[in-house]
């Protein structure tokens, strides 16, 4: 994980990205960092840049999800807004009681609240 400037997640401010196409022990080294992290430093965390998100690497997302209790945006850098992967998120979205305000941010520049998914 690293901060939007590039940096480790140590010296992130408000941004964290996390690949989810990194190597598993890589990946799961940086998620028990941000675990070990002090509450006050993760609340800080307000926006999520996730690469490499599908249905398969949903479980570092979900550890991440419970790490940052302030999180108003996902971006997905990587992914545009489908029907199956609107409703894949969906899930994701009802599982972890997101807010409804959060917003999510995709490739193509589309950005949807957590609300209208449930719109019809």
């Amino acid at each position: 994980m690293q901060a939007q400037d590039g940096t480790s997640s140590e010296l992130a401010g408000e941004a964290l990205v996390l690949n989810l196409e990194s190597q598993p022990s890589d990946l799961n080294g940086e998620l028990d960092r941000l675990h070990q992290d002090p509450p006050e430093k993760r609340g800080g965390y307000t926006c999520l840049a996730v690469y490499g998100l599908s249905v398969v690497r949903l479980g570092p997302l979900e550890r991440v999800l419970k790490e940052l209790p302030n999180l108003q945006k996902i971006v997905l850098p990587d992914r545009n807004p489908d029907k199956v992967f609107l409703q894949f998120l969906k899930e994701v979205v009802t599982e972890h009681q997101l807010a409804q305000s959060m917003k999510i941010a995709f490739k193509d520049g589309t950005e949807v609240s957590i609300g209208s998914l449930f719109r019809p």
